[in-house]
């Protein structure tokens, strides 16, 4: 069979699965269900949710870059990375109670009821701002994927891409989001196989030593800002809201993190795979890229490695798209309730609207990882709201001064991004440091308040 006959092949198979699990979702017409899964998933699709949507497919990419470039070292991100889900973990009891009280299917909910109306609109617009352009990179990297293996134009694979994932997403809603993300995390797996599946004459393996080469700065970029990306990642904290129990929320997240350790090995190596394969000549996120050339690699081993960046790319992208989404429906939409089929009608429209608004913005985008970077540092601002919001007093903190203190740091992350700033790495912890710092001022007078108030 030819490259592209068993590429598509493996492809297609995939794709059936998929579809057939939405399909299965859909004939069930259970609002709850697309919603917010009826509040009924067990410890294991958690855990394999978890490593889909952060094993995405432009991460994928930016580990091969950080793997040629720096090793093992590259592992830092991951350290933060489990640091932020045993928090999450420690916080998902108290989390998933909060979340079947009040009957929440979105964090700005949340927010909203915890905190107050003017900080869960801020928080909303970062939310929505952050899954948005997550998702469009997403797109991209898919687009560029597919028109590699088949020897299309980009936008061919832009489009197969928005069309097969809104699909089985406006079929199925969150449901099928988390069922997907059980099967597409065992095609995930095969990352940490894939170094000795491909196994190019002459493939080195990283010294040790590398663990500690991307020098001081670096490491604490790399593990502050995976640690504040995992702390306010609203998709996980929607996955709490939907498990079964607090108990299996936090057995969820704690079991993700050693199978992310474990694929992030598996991607060091295979980025050694991927340096031998492509040349010393090509650099960067086109080494990425260069393996979908006929010829770099055997054609099972380019179907597997096509199939393995569809499936992270569509695990992240529902993920992604579906917290857009119901974010705009429970702000413009706060009286939306999870066992209310209006509600799902709205999910759905807007499903298929950001689906199409995500193709175009792809489409504009030129360097992945700049972007990528940028888009997921938006987000960690909100990080002392969602916190505060989880274990506070309801309505503990002063609502105008807590949106305030997002709106600066939220221009601070404008004014960075639009320069370009965010090359030096240090530079994306600052938005997060400002949000923090002003909301800690804000709790400290609150809590001063509150103890000189019984001597007035």
């Amino acid at each position: 069979m030819t490259d592209f006959g068993l590429t598509l092949t493996v492809l297609a198979a995939y794709v059936a699965v998929i579809i057939f699990l939405a399909v299965r979702d859909w004939r069930s017409h259970n609002a709850p269900s697309f919603a917010i899964g009826k509040r009924d998933v067990s410890s294991f699709p958690i855990m394999a949710s978890v490593v889909g949507n952060l094993r995405d497919g432009a991460g994928v990419a930016a580990w091969i870059v950080l793997g040629i470039y720096f090793g093992f070292g590259a592992l830092w991100l991951t350290l933060g990375l489990c640091i932020g889900l045993f928090v999450l973990g420690w916080l998902a009891p108290r989390i998933r109670k909060l979340a079947a009280d009040k009957d929440y299917f979105s964090v700005n909910q949340m927010i909203r009821d915890r905190v107050g109306p003017l900080t869960e609109r801020v928080s909303s617009i970062i939310i929505a701002a952050t899954a948005f352009l997550y998702g469009a990179v997403q797109v991209n990297i898919a687009g560029s994927v597919f028109a590699s293996l088949f020897g299309t134009h980009v936008v061919f694979g832009v489009i197969l891409t928005i069309v097969i994932v809104g699909l089985y997403l406006s079929l199925g809603g969150f449901a099928t989001s988390v069922r997907t993300g059980v099967f597409q995390w065992f095609i995930i797996m095969l990352i940490v196989l894939l170094p000795w599946i491909a196994q190019p004459s002459g493939w080195p393996i990283p010294s040790l030593e590398s663990f500690m080469s991307p020098g001081a700065m670096v490491i604490v970029a790399f593990v502050g800002l995976s640690l504040l990306v995992t702390l306010s990642s609203s998709d996980l904290w929607q996955l709490i809201f939907s498990a079964r129990s607090g108990r299996d929320g936090r057995s969820g997240l704690h079991w993700s993190m050693p199978m992310y350790v474990l694929i992030s090995i598996g991607l060091v190596l295979f980025s050694s795979v991927v340096a031998t394969a492509v040349g010393p000549e090509v650099e960067g996120q086109d080494a990425f890229f260069a393996l979908f050339t006929v010829g770099v690699m055997p054609s099972f081993v380019v179907a597997l490695i096509g199939v393995f960046v569809a499936a992270s790319i569509m695990s992240t992208l529902d993920s992604q798209v579906f917290l857009f989404s119901s974010t705009i429906v429970g702000q413009f939409r706060p009286e939306s309730k999870t066992d209310d089929p209006a509600t799902e009608r709205k999910l759905r429209a807007v499903i298929v609207v950001t689906m199409i608004a995500l193709a175009l913005l792809a489409l504009t985008i030129t360097d992945i990882i700049q972007f990528l970077f940028g888009a997921v540092t938006l987000a960690t601002v909100l990080v002392p709201v969602l916190i505060v919001a989880s274990i506070g007093r309801e309505h503990g903190i002063n609502d105008k001064a807590c949106a305030f203190g997002l709106i600066v740091a939220s221009m601070v992350y404008a004014y960075l991004f639009l320069n370009g700033l965010f090359d030096n790495l240090i530079m994306t912890l600052l938005p997060a440091a400002i949000s923090i710092a002003i909301i800690a001022v804000i709790l400290a007078v609150s809590a001063w308040s509150r103890i000189k108030k019984p001597d007035r």
